[in-house]
């Protein structure tokens, strides 16, 4: 993987042009893939409180998530590539869930949305490592929009392999490092 810039200068690039980088570029793969995740689990967790809980928890959660995904999703595609990797992956699975999951909390808190520690809970356990799946499969050139976009149908067919490589780079890592030969962090 070729070295591309430092983490501080891509965060120093969003902020500095938030409109280029949070309308121009804009991920909806990110925010539909998200929206409809999440909805699913704060329809699963207020169903009981009844239908209109459920239908209005799933609003607050999809409209929500259509909206900070999309953002969310730009700032991996751009972070993708950012040395030192590890501090990259860092920003991803720990510092942009916890900004995101802070907002989500208080837009259901406002909402009233029953079993909100439930839905909260499920919905921050999957943060982080969804988050580093995202930053994962766009540093292979999925889920990408813009100029590097492949279409959204291929990026679904490549989801599986994307998730079995995903899930095996961690014991392949610690494998290799046991041995002597971790692999390099493409």
């Amino acid at each position: 993987m070729p070295s591309g810039p430092t983490v501080q200068a891509v965060i120093g690039e969003l902020v500095r042009h938030p409109y280029r980088y949070f309308i121009e570029r804009w991920n909806w793969k990110s925010a539909a893939a998200s929206a409809m995740l999440r909805a699913a689990i704060f329809f699963a967790t207020t169903v009981r409180a009844g239908w209109r809980a459920a239908l209005a928890a799933v609003t607050v959660e999809a409209a929500f998530r259509i909206v900070a995904s999309g953002f969310y999703g730009v700032a991996a595609q751009e972070l993708r590539l950012a040395q030192p990797t590890w501090l990259s992956a860092l920003v991803m699975m720990v510092v942009l869930p916890v900004a995101i999951q802070a907002i989500e909390l208080l837009l259901h808190w406002i909402a009233g949305t029953p079993n909100l520690w439930q839905g909260v809970a499920i919905s921050t356990a999957l943060a982080g490592l969804s988050s580093l799946f995202n930053w994962f499969a766009m540093r292979r050139g999925a889920f990408l929009v813009g100029e590097q976009a492949r279409p959204f149908s291929e990026d679904l067919r490549r989801y599986p392999a994307l998730l079995a490589e995903f899930l095996l780079a961690g014991p392949r890592w610690l494998l290799g490092a046991l041995w002597g030969n971790p692999p390099s962090s493409r």
